[in-house]
């Protein structure tokens, strides 16, 4: 039997984000364009062999028209951390390895590699390779070659 006012909502998670998860925590889930509080009520240690991930299950206060078998969307906060990271389209590969153009206090462009992390949403973070605060070409960067000078109309010089 249902209880119309708790329902349990399954999803199943990496086990990069499982890592992160803990019995009681948060999580928003969206269900027929409505936002809600879930809380994680189970979390399955053994991941699957298949898919390598693992079952978690969050509670939800229910509402009017929701029931067994609705599709739910859940976004789990694993944390935060302040870093480095650039538009996707300022990367490029040059032989296999990932790089940017720095352009430097002499508005010259220089190719430099670098460790690439995460990607959501467009934004990739840089793990290793760039320092904070340095201006690197974010369009048509395969135009660009190291030594080029760089015409910084319109941008915010430091």
């Amino acid at each position: 039997m249902e209880n119309p006012d708790k329902l349990l909502i399954q999803t199943a998670v990496s086990e990069e984000t499982y890592a992160h998860l803990r019995m009681g925590g948060n999580a928003t889930v969206e269900v027929g364009g409505k936002v809600l509080p879930g809380r994680i009520v189970r979390l399955v240690p053994v991941a699957d062999a298949t898919s390598h991930t693992h079952l978690v299950k969050l509670e939800v206060p229910g509402i009017e028209g929701m029931s067994s078998g609705s599709f739910a969307r859940v976004r789990f906060t694993v944390g935060s951390r302040q870093g480095i990271s650039v538009p996707q389209a300022a990367l490029l590969e040059r032989a296999g390895i990932a790089g940017v153009f720095v352009v430097d206090a002499d508005a010259i462009a220089r190719y430099r590699m670098v460790r690439t992390g995460g990607e959501q949403e467009g934004v990739v973070e840089i793990e290793a390779g760039l320092n904070p605060g340095e201006r690197v070409i974010v369009g048509n960067t395969r135009a660009v070659n190291s030594g080029d000078r760089i015409n910084l109309t319109g941008s915010s010089q430091p």
